[in-house]
């Protein structure tokens, strides 16, 4: 993770981190321990963590330099706020790290569609 961070002319102003359980708390956990800033992007107000991953959760969120609650609504409305978070992130940041296994759906399949809609540069460290 430390060279996929760090692999880059610039340095890092923040990692951005999407607060979904597994791979996005493991990044932030893993910025925040690297001594990167890290800008929590909720999808909603009112996300919180699945049980075992409340003490990683609170960590990125009291260690966080900004939480940013992406859409303000205290309750889950939909699976659209995942989308919703991804293009903020995306929109938010120069370059965008992923974990992506190449299966063409889902969340991070369509948070990298509009990664390269937006010309972002993508590395992907998944395998």
């Amino acid at each position: 993770m430390e060279n996929a961070l760090s692999d880059g002319p610039e340095p890092i102003a923040a990692v951005i981190c999407g607060m979904a359980n597994g791979v996005d708390l493991w990044a932030g956990n893993v910025a925040l321990d690297l001594g990167l800033p890290v800008i929590a992007a909720k999808p909603w107000a009112g996300h919180g963590p699945r049980k075992s991953d409340v003490a990683l959760y609170e960590r990125i969120i009291k260690e966080a330099v900004e939480v940013v609650d992406v859409n303000l609504s205290e309750t889950y409305i939909g699976p659209w706020l995942y989308q919703v978070r991804n293009e903020w992130m995306v929109d938010n940041a120069t370059h965008v790290l992923a974990y992506y296994n190449g299966a063409p759906k889902g969340g991070t399949f369509n948070c990298l569609k509009y990664a390269n809609k937006k010309k972002k540069p993508v590395r992907n460290v998944y395998g």
